[in-house]
């Protein structure tokens, strides 16, 4: 697999985990129309209106590391079955 390819990868794959938390983090809809975004219904998440669970970690550190760590975590994340990355700064 090419390098470059799977680092383009990999940041989209994050840039879209981000975004996806952040819609559902800032949804202002009351309605439960069905989306392919997750929200929050009061202290749960939300996928098409069925309770969404997650195994996902907080690295608030990775937006500040060299691309390989990143390249790292994420290999590491997925090697445990983690599909939700949270990170901010």
């Amino acid at each position: 697999m090419n390098r470059t390819w799977s680092l383009t990868r990999r940041t989209n794959l994050l840039a879209v985990l981000v975004l996806l938390l952040a819609a559902a983090l800032f949804s202002t809809s009351s309605t439960q129309a069905t989306s392919e975004f997750v929200r929050i219904d009061g202290t749960a998440f939300t996928l098409n209106g069925a309770s969404f669970y997650y195994a996902g970690a907080n690295t608030y550190y990775l937006i500040y590391k060299s691309n390989f760590m990143v390249n790292d975590v994420l290999d590491s994340a997925q090697a445990m079955g983690m599909k939700v990355i949270r990170t901010w700064g």
